[in-house]
């Protein structure tokens, strides 16, 4: 092939892959391919499947003649034998569910007011834990006149003012009921279930000064006793939280040195029964972050850590 070079019109061949995750079984990696479309004037993506052999095939399709359907987010189920998803199909971001045993067409698993933009399944599959965007609370009237009630009221890529709160939901995949966690006029996301199934926590702030400078915190929820408690109080900011397998720490990736962006940030560990906290990078002299940045939007994934089978280690 003769060689040739490049042109503008190249940069809409461009494919981006992301938010890789490996199966239960460690034989298979769900990810994200995203491409542009230009009629559409966006990006639109679905689920692939690959195996360690390096074959991979697309699992989700669909079509819309005038809208950009992006399928993301994918999470094995506990079991292997699901691919729950995020998709905007229906024109709000719901959970999806495709049998890769069974094949066929995927199923819608959720139906809520608002946009799912997270979830994690519960280790006995039976339940889903959701971060769903709803409406605020105090923005229910019916004007076209837009009130502003928070100091942040606007935020780099949206395209309209904020009026939603991340609020957390468990969705019972047999009964088929929701039922609310978190209140109030907070926003909490990031939720991860306990490896007994008997708990979750969740990343968000209660603090009055919020509007003024947001130091979010991780917090738990007993789903035994319907009770709260606050497991670390943030001092900077959290990007991810997860419990190590034999449940005794809850590592996650922050700073102490409040709403800045200049400071490294470590990986830490937190006992949710002592509270006892230990700083694990802190000797690594640079930040646990992904400093790469592109104008490019496709589903990179959210930033997380993961522990070892044995519960010694981490990988960042």
């Amino acid at each position: 092939m003769e060689k040739r070079l490049l042109e503008a019109e190249d940069l809409l061949k461009l494919q981006f892959v992301g938010d890789p995750h490996v199966s239960p079984k460690k034989d298979q990696v769900a990810y994200v391919l995203t491409k542009i479309d230009p009629e559409k004037d966006g990006y639109s993506s679905s689920i692939c499947v690959c195996n360690l052999e390096g074959n991979s095939q697309q699992v989700t399709y669909y079509h819309d003649d005038k809208r950009l359907i992006k399928d993301k987010t994918p999470k094995w189920s506990p079991d292997g034998r699901e691919l729950a998803f995020l998709s905007n199909r229906t024109g709000s971001s719901q959970v999806w569910v495709i049998s890769l045993e069974k094949g066929g067409e995927a199923l819608p698993l959720t139906n809520v007011k608002g946009n799912v933009v997270d979830f994690v399944w519960s280790p006995s599959r039976k339940l889903l834990a959701l971060t769903v965007q709803e409406k605020d609370l105090k923005d229910e009237t019916k004007s076209d006149v837009q009130v502003i009630t928070r100091l942040r009221y606007k935020a780099d890529g949206e395209h309209q003012f904020i009026n939603t709160r991340k609020r957390i939901y468990l969705y019972d995949l047999q009964l088929k009921e929701y039922s609310q966690i978190t209140e109030d006029d907070y926003d909490f996301y990031r939720p991860q279930f306990s490896p007994d199934g008997e708990s979750l926590i969740y990343i968000g702030s209660k603090d009055e000064t919020q509007e003024l400078e947001y130091i979010p915190s991780i917090w738990k929820y007993d789903l035994i006793k319907k009770e709260e408690s606050l497991v670390y109080q943030g001092k900077g900011p959290i990007r991810a939280a997860s419990y190590s397998p034999d449940g005794k720490w809850i590592g996650f990736i922050a700073h102490e040195h409040g709403e800045t962006s200049s400071n490294n940030l470590d990986v830490w560990a937190v006992s949710p029964s002592t509270l006892e906290v230990r700083n694990l990078s802190g000797k690594l002299n640079r930040t646990v972050d992904n400093l790469i940045r592109v104008d490019a939007q496709y589903d990179t994934g959210a930033q997380t850590i993961v522990w070892n089978e044995g519960s010694s280690a981490v990988f960042f």
